[in-house]
């Protein structure tokens, strides 16, 4: 599982790899829910056009580490 650091800024790089594996392109929309204390998120597809369909794919729990939780 990949790790990455917020920015000061509160943006995050999306490693390559998951970027790959879901094949992510600049402009790409994430859906992110939260549940307790975890996150995931959805690729969110544009279904206006004819021929998209509702694709979407969801990531293994994302989570927040902290030491001793």
């Amino acid at each position: 599982m990949a790790t990455v650091t917020v920015s000061r800024n509160y943006r995050i790089t999306i490693p390559k790899e998951v970027r790959e594996q879901f094949g992510l392109k600049p402009g790409d929309r994430l859906r992110f829910v939260v549940e307790g204390r975890t996150a995931r998120f959805t690729v969110v597809r544009d279904t206006d056009h004819p021929g998209h369909g509702a694709k979407s794919a969801d990531a293994e729990g994302l989570r927040r580490e902290t030491d001793g939780a």
